[in-house]
C-alpha cells in the first residue's frame, strides 16, 4: 500500500511539473510577443515621427476640404494628401500586425478594416500613394490590401 501511494504521489507530481511547464512555456511565449509588439511599435512610432516632418500643418486642412468638395488640388496639396495617407497607412499596418498576432480582437481591426475600403473608394490619392509606396508596406499588409481591394470590387 505504501509504494502505491509513493507511485500515486510521484505521477502527481511529474503532472503538476509538466503543467508548470505548459504553463511557463506559454508565458514565454506571450511576452516574447508582447515584446515583438512594442517594437514594432517604437519603429513605427519612429517611421510616423520622421514621415511627418514632411507634412505642412497648414496646408492639409485646406487640401482635404478641397478634396471633400471636388475642388481642384495644387500639386503641392496632392502630395501633402499623398504623404498623409501614407502615414494613415503605418498606422493600418502596424494595426494588421497587431490583429494578426491576437494583440487587437476581430471587431476593433475590422472597423480599421471598413477605414481603409472607405478610402480606397473615395480618395484617390490613396491609390496614388499605394502605388508609390505600397512596396514599403509588410508583406502581409500588402495582401490585406489586395483583398480589400479585390472585395470592393466585387460589391
Amino acid at each position: 500500500m505504501d509504494s502505491k501511494w509513493r507511485f500515486l504521489i510521484e505521477l502527481i507530481s511529474s503532472i503538476a511539473i509538466l503543467i508548470s511547464l505548459l504553463f511557463l512555456g506559454i508565458e514565454t511565449r506571450q511576452s516574447n510577443l508582447l515584446a515583438k509588439a512594442t517594437v514594432r511599435q517604437t519603429i513605427n512610432d519612429n517611421d510616423i515621427e520622421f514621415l511627418e516632418t514632411y507634412l505642412d500643418a497648414s496646408t492639409l486642412p485646406i487640401a482635404n476640404h478641397k478634396l471633400a468638395t471636388g475642388e481642384e488640388l495644387s500639386a503641392y496639396e496632392i502630395q501633402q494628401i499623398i504623404w498623409q495617407q501614407h502615414i494613415n497607412f503605418r498606422i493600418f499596418d502596424n494595426v494588421f500586425y497587431q490583429f494578426q498576432n491576437g494583440l487587437l480582437d476581430k471587431e476593433e481591426w475590422l472597423k480599421y478594416k471598413s477605414i481603409i475600403t472607405t478610402l480606397l473608394q473615395t480618395n484617390p490619392y490613396v491609390t496614388t500613394m499605394w502605388n508609390q509606396y505600397g512596396d514599403n508596406f509588410s508583406p502581409s499588409f500588402q495582401i490585406q490590401i489586395a483583398a480589400i481591394k479585390s472585395e470592393a470590387q466585387r460589391d
